[in-house]
């Protein structure tokens, strides 16, 4: 008697004969992910002055997050958003001009104006920011200003 095992180590649903008793470790080891990952990834470019330990919370929320090194200028930054197709996080105000750094055919920026800017304060306000706008699509082509009690967003 022989049972077919999915890629999960369970008998296939096809299979109507009773299970082999086998060893746990033959059967490969499932992966348990947190609830909390996002179903859709999105990529962010944070800028030099964006604290790494957000970088890291991104990236553990199943988010594709990277930081700018240090000393690339807020050009080279905008650029490499465009060219990677990344969503631009910064405390740089510089980024709040839409003359200089157009929005239009852009993946989107987002603009921390947060006070004090502690990581905590920070931490909360990002969650607030991903329950807001979930997936790329919804950054695309906006500035958004996150504020300690205001999330704003524009187009122009």
């Amino acid at each position: 008697v022989s049972t077919r095992f999915s890629k999960t180590g369970r008998p296939s649903p096809s299979d109507t004969s009773a299970p082999l008793l086998i060893s746990p470790r033959a059967a490969p080891r499932e992966r348990v992910l947190p609830a909390s990952l996002p179903h859709h990834t999105v990529k962010f470019l944070c800028d030099e002055n964006f604290k790494m330990r957000l970088v890291k919370v991104l990236n553990a929320l199943g988010h594709d997050a990277t930081r700018s090194p240090t000393g690339d200028s807020d050009e080279d930054v905008y650029k490499r958003s465009l060219k990677e197709s990344r969503i631009i996080l910064s405390n740089d105000t510089d980024f709040l001009d839409t003359v200089k750094f157009p929005l239009k055919r852009t993946p989107g920026r987002v603009v921390f104006l947060v006070s004090p800017a502690t990581f905590e304060l920070q931490r909360e306000r990002m969650d607030v920011l991903l329950a807001q706008f979930p997936i790329s699509k919804k950054f695309k082509g906006r500035l958004i200003e996150l504020e300690n009690d205001v999330v704003s967003a524009r187009d122009k």
